[in-house]
């Protein structure tokens, strides 16, 4: 199921817009540049903030920053392994695009067929029928907004992945309390 939901995920590829454009700015400022500051890059994206302090003009993403944060070392390890590439000639667009893709397949997608085994576990303890729990996960994976949202480089995916992992910690915490409290 993992390899299912992680190979569909990673089919399809979006690109970036706005919103995931100021999140590749703020990724790349800090492996490139070490800092937070999106100066170089603003030009990137609609989705900035202007921080006047000093007598300089800061720009960030308006972006919370967990995707950010999630991505920059799947980002720093690739863009490094690309970077013998672009010596060679790769053209700069061909680089970003290799660049971002598997950024968004080795976090957001990751992310989600991760989740989907996780709640496939806890739907197979509940109702001890591994055919309805596959069938309900790949329904909820595959049929609703979780199928773009797990392709997308956006930071309202990964927030739900990390809700539906806690759920999942929760599940499992308190099924090991019953179980020792029919124990004594």
């Amino acid at each position: 199921m993992f390899l299912l939901l992680w190979a569909t995920h990673a089919y399809f590829y979006q690109s970036t817009q706005h919103n995931e454009a100021a999140r590749f700015d703020q990724i790349r400022a800090i492996v490139e540049d070490h800092t937070l500051e999106i100066n170089k890059y603003w030009w990137n994206s609609a989705d900035i903030i202007h921080y006047p302090k000093n007598s300089s003009d800061h720009i960030y993403p308006n972006k919370a920053p967990g995707m950010t944060l999630l991505s920059v070392v799947p980002f720093g390890i690739l863009s490094f392994w690309l970077s013998g590439f672009r010596a060679f000639g790769l053209p700069e667009w061909v680089y970003w695009h290799l660049l971002t893709y598997p950024t968004i397949v080795f976090t957001v997608s990751l992310l989600s067929a991760l989740a989907a085994v996780a709640i496939y576990q806890v739907l197979k303890r509940i109702t001890a029928d591994n055919y309805f729990s596959a069938l309900v996960v790949l329904a909820i994976w595959l049929g609703t907004m979780a199928f773009p949202y797990s392709m997308l480089f956006l930071a309202t995916n990964s927030a739900a992945r990390c809700s539906q992992s806690r759920f999942v910690f929760c599940s499992r915490s308190a099924g090991k309390k019953s179980s020792r409290l029919g124990d004594d």
